[in-house]
């Protein structure tokens, strides 16, 4: 597009998502759109300063590698302990029976339905 506040908005959001090289691309072609826009430039400045690690060439990216259960043991990683078989203090509200769970805040007695 060619409308200078729909470009640094977009731009705005994609800086947001890691989108940098899109972000910096709508920047730029907002201040070519409108040459004279002062808000414009200092938002590209801005973007430029906050992001010159990422853009320059030996900017870091995050490398995701999966690992296998032996290798995890050899780094030192603990598997996760097993859930306890069945200790009703254990059970979150939501899962206790309903005569459990209900009760009368005043008196903390529990509440019986009438069937």
């Amino acid at each position: 597009p060619d409308n200078v506040k729909a470009l640094l908005r977009r731009a705005d959001a994609r800086e947001k998502t890691g989108q940098i090289k899109e972000a910096q691309a709508d920047l730029e072609r907002s201040v070519i759109v409108d040459e004279n826009n002062k808000r414009a430039k200092q938002l590209l400045d801005e973007f430029m300063e906050r992001n010159k690690k990422l853009l320059t060439k030996g900017g870091k990216r995050m490398k995701i590698v999966e690992s296998s259960s032996d290798e995890e043991e050899e780094h030192g990683k603990v598997p996760s302990p097993q859930k306890s078989g069945g200790n009703k203090q254990d059970t979150p509200t939501s899962q206790k029976p309903d005569n459990e769970r209900m009760t009368d805040k005043s008196s903390k007695t529990p509440c019986t339905r009438d069937n």
